[in-house]
Protein backbone atom coordinates (compact mmCIF):
# COMPACT_ATOMS: atom_id res chain seq x y z
CA UNK A 1 0.00 0.00 0.00
CA UNK A 2 2.81 2.12 0.73
CA UNK A 3 4.53 1.80 -2.60
CA UNK A 4 0.71 2.26 -4.24
CA UNK A 5 0.95 6.09 -2.18
CA UNK A 6 4.69 6.73 -3.39
CA UNK A 7 3.96 5.96 -6.92
CA UNK A 8 0.66 8.05 -7.47
CA UNK A 9 1.83 10.89 -5.01
CA UNK A 10 4.69 11.23 -7.97
CA UNK A 11 2.07 10.93 -10.49
CA UNK A 12 -1.18 12.49 -9.04
CA UNK A 13 -4.31 12.53 -10.46
CA UNK A 14 -4.54 15.94 -11.11
CA UNK A 15 -2.64 16.09 -14.22
CA UNK A 16 -1.65 12.88 -14.51
CA UNK A 17 -3.96 10.11 -16.12
CA UNK A 18 -4.60 8.35 -19.62
CA UNK A 19 -5.74 11.40 -21.24
CA UNK A 20 -2.12 13.09 -20.18
CA UNK A 21 -0.62 9.58 -21.12
CA UNK A 22 -2.65 9.73 -24.63
CA UNK A 23 -1.30 13.62 -25.05
CA UNK A 24 2.57 12.78 -24.35
CA UNK A 25 2.57 9.75 -26.69
CA UNK A 26 0.80 12.45 -29.41
CA UNK A 27 3.38 14.78 -28.97
CA UNK A 28 6.18 12.17 -29.51
CA UNK A 29 4.72 11.14 -33.21
CA UNK A 30 4.79 15.15 -34.06
CA UNK A 31 8.66 14.84 -33.20
CA UNK A 32 8.15 16.68 -29.48
CA UNK A 33 9.78 14.80 -27.51
CA UNK A 34 8.73 14.20 -23.82
CA UNK A 35 10.30 15.90 -20.82
CA UNK A 36 12.05 13.56 -18.70
CA UNK A 37 9.18 13.76 -16.14
CA UNK A 38 7.08 12.85 -18.99
CA UNK A 39 8.79 10.15 -20.16
CA UNK A 40 9.39 8.54 -16.34
CA UNK A 41 5.34 8.54 -16.60
CA UNK A 42 4.91 6.72 -19.62
CA UNK A 43 7.51 3.96 -18.42
CA UNK A 44 5.18 4.09 -15.56
CA UNK A 45 2.09 4.01 -16.26
CA UNK A 46 0.98 0.28 -16.08
CA UNK A 47 2.56 0.36 -12.43
CA UNK A 48 0.76 3.85 -11.77
CA UNK A 49 -2.30 2.53 -13.46
CA UNK A 50 -2.55 -0.63 -11.20
CA UNK A 51 -1.40 1.56 -7.74
CA UNK A 52 -4.19 3.88 -8.22
CA UNK A 53 -6.73 1.08 -8.68
CA UNK A 54 -5.61 -0.42 -5.35
CA UNK A 55 -5.81 3.08 -3.10
CA UNK A 56 -8.84 3.87 -5.07
CA UNK A 57 -10.85 0.38 -3.73
CA UNK A 58 -9.03 1.19 -0.11
CA UNK A 59 -10.93 4.06 -0.57
CA UNK A 60 -14.25 2.81 -0.70
CA UNK A 61 -13.44 0.04 1.66
CA UNK A 62 -12.73 2.71 4.38
CA UNK A 63 -15.85 4.38 3.26
CA UNK A 64 -17.71 0.94 3.51
CA UNK A 65 -18.88 1.34 0.03
CA UNK A 66 -17.18 -2.16 -1.20
CA UNK A 67 -16.76 -5.16 0.79
CA UNK A 68 -13.11 -6.26 1.17
CA UNK A 69 -13.74 -9.69 0.32
CA UNK A 70 -15.53 -8.98 -3.11
CA UNK A 71 -13.87 -10.02 -5.86
CA UNK A 72 -12.34 -7.47 -8.47
CA UNK A 73 -15.11 -7.04 -11.39
CA UNK A 74 -14.20 -8.56 -14.55
CA UNK A 75 -11.25 -6.62 -16.62
CA UNK A 76 -12.10 -4.70 -20.25
CA UNK A 77 -9.12 -5.72 -21.68
CA UNK A 78 -9.26 -9.62 -22.79
CA UNK A 79 -7.25 -12.36 -21.02
CA UNK A 80 -4.33 -13.61 -23.08
CA UNK A 81 -4.75 -17.62 -24.06
CA UNK A 82 -1.80 -19.29 -23.99
CA UNK A 83 -0.08 -20.43 -26.85
CA UNK A 84 -0.44 -24.11 -27.34
CA UNK A 85 2.69 -26.17 -27.64
CA UNK A 86 3.00 -27.71 -31.45
CA UNK A 87 4.48 -31.31 -31.60
CA UNK A 88 6.85 -31.96 -34.88
CA UNK A 89 5.18 -35.50 -34.47
CA UNK A 90 2.30 -36.62 -35.60
CA UNK A 91 0.36 -38.72 -33.40
CA UNK A 92 -0.15 -41.83 -33.69
CA UNK A 93 -4.12 -41.44 -34.01
CA UNK A 94 -3.69 -38.93 -36.29
CA UNK A 95 -1.68 -41.80 -38.54
CA UNK A 96 -4.16 -44.96 -38.43
CA UNK A 97 -2.10 -48.02 -39.83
Amino acid sequence: MENAKKIVGRFPENGWDEDRKKEILAKKVAHIYPTPEEADFLKSYDEWSKAKKVLEKADKIEKGEVNPDEEEPASDEPEQKPKKKSSSKPKEEDNPR
